[in-house]
Formats: C-alpha cells, sequence, structure tokens
C-alpha cells in the first residue's frame, strides 16, 4: 500500500501543478474547447501516469551486486496484533473511494431508471426525454426536460442548447471527472476543478448557440428561465 500512497501523492502534484497553472494563464482566456481539452488531459495525466513504471536502468544497489546479509540479534520480536498507519490510511482511502464509487453509481443508476421511465416526445427532429423529476440536461445522447415549454421558441432554444452538449460530448467529460474523483476524493480543489469544467460545457454550448440565435433574443431566455 506504500507504494499505492505514493502513487496518489504524485498524482496529487500533478493536479496541484497543473491546475494551479489552469487558474493563473489560461482561466480567464476565450478558448473554451482548449481549456477543456486541458482540464480533461490533467484529469488523466493524474489518473495514469503515476501508476506507469518506467525502467531508467539498474539503481544504485543493483549497480554495487552485493548486499550484506541481514542478521538478527537476540530473539526475534512478537508480531503484534495492531494495525500499522498504513493500514489505517489504507482503509481510511479506501471507504472514501467506495463512497464515491457508490455515489457515482446510483446516479448513474438512477439517471437511467427515470430515463427508462420518461414520456417520449418528438420536437423538431429530436428525441425529448420527459420526465419531472429532471432538470434541462442532457446525458450522453438523451436530452432530458421536465416539461417542454410552452412557449416554442424557448422550447427550441432549450432543446438545442441541450443536444449541443449531447453533440460535443459532454457527459464523457464529467464521467471521466467523476472516476478521477473517486480516485482523489481527497485533493481539496476537486470540486473546483469540477465547476471549472461544468462552466466550460456552458460556455462552448452558449457560444454555438449564439451562431445561431441571435445574442439580445437569447439573453432574454435566459433573463427569463433565471426569474420563472
Amino acid at each position: 500500500m506504500e507504494n499505492l500512497f505514493n502513487n496518489l501523492l504524485e498524482g496529487s502534484i500533478i493536479l496541484l501543478v497543473l491546475y494551479g497553472f489552469y487558474k493563473l494563464m489560461l482561466s480567464r482566456l476565450t478558448f473554451f474547447s482548449w481549456n477543456r481539452s486541458y482540464l480533461i488531459s490533467m484529469l488523466l495525466a493524474a489518473a495514469i501516469l503515476p501508476f506507469l513504471s518506467f525502467d531508467w536502468g539498474p539503481t544504485s544497489s543493483e549497480l554495487l551486486g552485493y548486499q550484506l546479509p541481514a542478521v538478527t540479534i537476540g530473539e526475534e520480536s512478537v508480531q503484534k496484533n495492531e494495525w500499522s498507519t498504513w493500514q489505517i490510511l489504507s482503509m481510511f482511502y479506501l471507504a472514501g473511494t467506495v463512497l464515491f464509487a457508490s455515489k457515482l453509481l446510483w446516479a448513474f443508476a438512477r439517471t437511467m431508471v427515470l430515463i427508462n421511465r420518461a414520456k417520449v416526445a418528438n420536437f423538431r427532429g429530436r428525441r425529448i426525454h420527459i420526465h419531472p423529476a429532471f432538470s434541462p440536461a442532457s446525458f450522453f445522447g438523451f436530452i432530458l426536460l421536465p416539461s417542454i415549454p410552452e412557449d416554442e421558441e424557448q422550447a427550441n432554444t432549450i432543446v438545442l442548447h441541450e443536444s449541443i452538449h449531447a453533440a460535443k460530448g459532454h457527459s464523457i467529460d464529467l464521467i471521466i471527472f467523476q472516476i478521477v474523483r473517486c480516485m482523489y476524493w481527497f485533493f481539496p480543489w476537486m470540486s473546483r476543478i469540477e465547476a471549472d469544467l461544468r462552466e466550460i460545457h456552458e460556455f462552448e454550448a452558449d457560444q454555438a448557440v449564439l451562431h445561431i440565435k441571435a445574442p439580445k433574443a437569447y439573453a432574454q431566455m435566459l433573463l427569463n428561465l433565471l426569474y420563472e
């Protein structure tokens, strides 16, 4: 388990350095696709790189080619039935990992159950899954709404916005984040990383919508939704 904690420490340093660079240098830029790719690459680097072993040649002990034999002086100590620090840390880490993994699996299963129970409607050639428990969202290829607004233009804009989320694969980003979060749940800025990633998703979707809709009309619709 000591090796695992060393790997997790290395991964935490990767997250700390790369996320710090993002906040200082990239977060205020409007290159949303680049920022999104950076954050996902950062998460993958922390999840993969520390667990790769690189053979840089023989170690110093191998070069010496000789090791003194172990010598036991006196009686061997009796092994105590006590938990070591590593065992306690291991149990604590595994408990957190199981908790976050369970929450992820529960959320995924609940969403799929609601999708199966949802009413399916066709709106301008797009399949919409409607259920009162939904907030406007996309989940992979599914567009989820609590209801279709009576205002057809508003409904079209909302469906377009969520369709862009689905087309850009934003759900895949969030699944990657949640898996990495199960590994690094103790990292203090994981919630900030998630918030930044979701914010970039919204910026990307808004930017795409504004290529189709008039900015003033779209802004007014967002204000109407905010005060409903």
